[in-house]
């Protein structure tokens, strides 16, 4: 059976980019808070700790459960 392409036709694609630049433009400019953000890979903490940094939170990171934990308690005193 032969698979048949499926192609957007220009009216499409601008709709469908109109509608991603509304969603865009709902989202609040500035976000607020502290994130913890705990994973054992490197690269993980890295990309999710940019993402979080470019939406505007403040952001600390541990390699495991132990350093979390600790890192929780210094932020509570």
């Amino acid at each position: 059976k032969e698979m048949q392409g499926i192609s957007a036709t220009s009216e499409e694609k601008i709709a469908s980019t109109a509608l991603v630049d509304k969603m865009n433009e709902e989202k609040p400019s500035v976000s607020k808070g502290k994130v913890l953000l705990m994973d054992d890979e490197a690269t993980i903490r890295l990309f999710n700790s940019q993402h979080l940094i470019y939406l505007k939170y403040e952001v600390e990171t541990a390699e495991d459960g132990v350093e979390a934990i600790g890192l929780y308690k210094k932020a509570m005193e």
